[in-house]
């Protein structure tokens, strides 16, 4: 399988969770890879904050029904 875009190889991964894939790149790709490693690197900062906001929300929560 050649892949052209980061979207590309994403949708392998998530597509077939856990299993092996063998991704042929060219040489002049390493473009993709890099794309597909800040793609990544967004998304798990956005999930990280997400879980940041909903933790300080219930604390937040916790604090108002003791006062």
């Amino acid at each position: 399988y050649t892949c052209r875009s980061a979207e590309d190889v994403a949708y392998i991964f998530d597509a077939i969770p856990g299993s092996v894939t063998e991704i042929i790149l060219d040489e002049n790709d390493i473009d993709v890879i890099l794309d597909l490693i800040n793609t990544t690197k967004n998304r798990m900062t956005t999930l990280i904050n997400s879980k940041e906001n909903i933790t300080s929300s219930i604390i937040t929560e916790h604090q108002i029904e003791k006062i």
